[in-house]
């Protein structure tokens, strides 16, 4: 039985935020976690048999329906959007941003460059400027199964991640919705861009629980003897990827793995781009236009300026990044 004064908090917490029944995974998966912390803390229990339920709240996820909702939405997204990209690009509009303000919806038209990158002189000049280290992560796929145990003592993190391979994934979601997306071509563009809306905003509360469920399954104990899961809808397949201190591999007598083994983080050199610690007609040097290709983008209006507040923020640490 669980304690009353736990259940008092549990329904105070739920309350607070505006939780007074329990009807979805997202409150499920919010209790559940106050629970493994409580019996950590207040009764010295261990959690580990208690995690094996966060594999089951996946399967109910998925018998629920609700991923193949998600995936159907998925899909339907992407047909709404390229209609709403082709009644725009038929239009011929000279900008590359348009707003609907009274939908709170934003397009965008934004042009992408493709590089083709000489990535070993790259790689060599940033670690003769000491910056590689702050740029750059060790890619696993680069290393020897020897260089793997010599880097051993310089993991920082394991960051482990779940993927779910089902095994009926519905053949006829794709048929139904270009049916029902053809039959809805003669509505205005304004029917369409509600459309969107409304099929995004269910998406990304589908998309925010799947993903609470996975990163609760991924550090449980229902993989802890194998990594892949079998049921009979799918395969649960847990997947790994070590982290590495660059820092100190930099310090130590194993720096030429880092040059020969790293994947450089193009966007890191921002920070020193931006405070000028870095030309950038040195980085044009070893990087050449493979393609150009614009892309088009659909955002709710609160969205981007939530984007807009996370960049501003970004480029002040950028400004005020110290090595």
């Amino acid at each position: 039985m669980i304690k009353s004064s736990l259940l008092n908090n549990i329904t105070s917490i739920l309350q607070y935020r505006g939780i007074h029944s329990v009807n979805n995974i997202t409150q499920i998966v919010l209790i559940y976690e106050y629970i493994l912390c409580y019996m950590e803390m207040n009764e010295g229990i261990s959690t580990r048999r208690v995690f094996k339920l966060s594999i089951e709240l996946m399967k109910t996820f998925i018998i629920d329906g609700k991923y193949l909702e998600m995936k159907t939405i998925e899909k339907e997204l992407t047909l709404v959007k390229d209609f709403i990209k082709k009644s725009l690009d038929d239009k011929e509009l000279e900008f590359s941003r348009y707003e609907w303000k009274s939908l709170g919806i934003v397009a965008k038209y934004t042009r992408v460059y493709k590089y083709e990158w000489n990535k070993e002189e790259l790689q060599e000049l940033l670690y003769d400027l000491g910056i590689l280290p702050h740029v750059s992560k060790i890619d696993e796929k680069l290393l020897t199964p020897d260089q793997k145990i010599l880097l051993t003592p310089f993991v920082l993190n394991d960051r482990k991640t779940i993927r779910y391979f089902p095994n009926n994934q519905s053949k006829s979601v794709d048929v139904v919705l270009t049916t029902v997306v053809q039959d809805s071509k003669d509505c205005s563009l304004e029917f369409f861009l509600l459309w969107w809306k409304k099929l995004n905003g269910k998406y990304h509360i589908l998309l925010a629980e799947w993903k609470k469920l996975k990163s609760i399954a991924a550090i449980s104990q229902s993989f802890s003897v194998e990594t892949k899961i079998h049921w009979e809808l799918g395969v649960f397949c847990l997947q790994s990827k070590l982290e590495y201190d660059t820092l100190r591999i930099f310090k130590s007598d194993l720096h030429d793995l880092l040059i020969k083994c790293c994947k450089v983080e193009i966007s890191e050199l921002d920070r020193f781009l931006a405070k000028g610690l870095i030309n950038k007609r040195e980085i044009d040097n070893f990087r050449k236009i493979q393609d150009i290709f614009v892309r088009f983008t659909l955002i709710e209006k609160s969205r981007e300026n939530k984007i807009f507040e996370y960049l501003s923020k970004r480029r002040s640490k950028i400004l005020n990044f110290n090595l």
